[in-house]
């Protein structure tokens, strides 16, 4: 057997080794599921993260570079080089994982010890041809939490409950008022809604009109309010009690319990975005008597995959 041909047999089975290695990780410590890409088929992905919990699917994918070779860390960091496809530019080596919806890792493998570490391939610069994977960034049962955020929202966003709102709704942005007092009178009308058909109120009080314009509150933030209040009657419309989630209390100090309703909405005049209405029921009020908190949109100053 010739030495290239007996070379390249040694690197594909070290290469089969650091896949292994990020295999077992997966499938014991994060009890999820790993799919395998084939060599031919490779183009900056070796293998595919499917996350679960509690034995279902999250929606979650990570897809996974995988190097296994024997490097000497410098500054407690090891310098990997990026793999190539025969014609790409120079300046294209992350574009193939900034395409991705989800999240997209490097994981080193020593091929001696089979200790895996990680870094995130999107988000940097497409001038770069190496990365530097930091040695504190073990591949491992802990590192699992911060990969999953990296995936962003989307997998949550698509499966909520859609709400389609016409411009009827908004009559405050359309008036000849400034918005701040057009959307203090739209929210006095307001008064009590029923969520869907049960005999479950929200009742809107002076106190949600002062948290959602508090002074300390950012202007802008303000104006977000004010323009969702037209969301707010179709929105509970759309929702039951089933979608009551209870939410831990934002002030130590209250008894009062606090409530989510959240919602993909679809406007007229822009892209569809979630909104949350928040809720809150103090103790003496009665048990399907809820007051309105806030409105806000939990996506806000993150990009459109929720990263």
């Amino acid at each position: 057997m010739s030495k290239r041909k007996w070379s390249g047999l040694a690197k594909q089975r070290q290469g089969q080794l650091g896949v292994n290695a990020v295999e077992r990780v997966v499938l014991q410590e994060w009890a999820s599921r790993w799919q395998s890409v084939d060599a031919h088929n490779d183009d900056g992905v070796d293998g595919l993260i499917f996350l679960e919990r509690s034995g279902n699917l999250t929606g979650q994918i990570i897809y996974v570079q995988v190097k296994c070779h024997q490097i000497v860390p410098v500054d407690n960091r090891i310098r990997v080089q990026l793999p190539k496809t025969q014609g790409e530019k120079p300046t294209d080596p992350w574009r193939r994982w900034e395409r991705l919806i989800g999240a997209a890792i490097l994981v080193h493998v020593d091929p001696a010890t089979l200790d895996s570490h990680w870094i995130d391939l999107q988000g940097l610069p497409s001038s770069q041809e190496a990365v530097d994977v930091p040695l504190a960034q073990k591949f491992d049962r802990d590192a699992r939490h911060t990969i999953a955020k990296l995936c962003g929202t989307l997998h949550r966003d698509v499966v909520a409950k859609k709400v389609q709102t016409t411009a009827s709704d908004f009559p405050h942005l359309r008036s000849c008022d400034h918005i701040q007092p057009a959307s203090r009178q739209f929210y006095r009308e307001l008064k009590e809604i029923r969520i869907g058909d049960s005999d479950y109120q929200v009742i809107f009080t002076r106190e949600g009109w002062r948290h959602i314009t508090r002074p300390k509150r950012p202007e802008l933030t303000r104006f977000q309010s004010f323009v969702l209040l037209g969301v707010i009657r179709p929105l509970l419309a759309a929702m039951s009690p089933s979608d009551l989630k209870m939410q831990p209390t934002p002030h130590v100090k209250t008894l009062d319990e606090y409530f989510i309703l959240k919602a993909l909405v679809v406007f007229p005049f822009r892209q569809a975005s979630v909104v949350k209405i928040v809720l809150h029921r103090a103790p003496t009020d009665e048990p399907n008597h809820f007051r309105f908190h806030t409105i806000y949109e939990p996506r806000r100053r993150k990009a459109i995959a929720g990263k």
